[in-house]
């Protein structure tokens, strides 16, 4: 599980930061990130282990496409941890359904937004005066 969160938070990461770059968007970020992390995995593993790993790799950088104005590095890094923890629980259920790497990559995103937006607002709440 934690080989799968950490790949996760790396394929966050790496296409947030990617996509960050002049001439790049979202899409090629994925894109290159992706490719060159099986590239490298299918050189030092076999290759069940690089398509199961680079699987998790590709959905974490499905979070990693998020916006800048909807999350910040932390909390794609956060997502992406959320990701790995959800698609080990929830995929096994999602076999055979089309998107189900994109569906736990929603849902984790969701998670991360929803919870911000809710401390923003008790912490409003908690620091007006009664």
């Amino acid at each position: 599980m934690l080989d799968i969160i950490t790949v996760s938070l790396l394929g966050g990461g790496a296409t947030f930061g990617l996509s960050r770059l002049p001439y790049s968007n979202a899409i090629r970020a994925s894109s290159v990130s992706t490719l060159c992390f099986y590239g490298v995995l299918l050189c030092i593993t076999n290759a069940e282990t690089a398509q199961s790993l680079s699987a998790w790799f590709f959905g974490g950088s499905f979070v990693g496409m998020s916006d800048r104005s909807r999350l910040s590095w932390w909390e794609v890094l956060i997502a992406s941890g959320v990701f790995g923890v959800l698609g080990e629980l929830l995929l096994p259920f999602l076999d055979g359904v089309g998107g189900a790497l994109g569906v736990c990559a929603f849902v984790s995103v969701v998670i991360v937004y929803v919870c911000r937006k809710c401390m923003t607002v008790l912490k409003v709440k908690f620091k007006q005066p009664v």
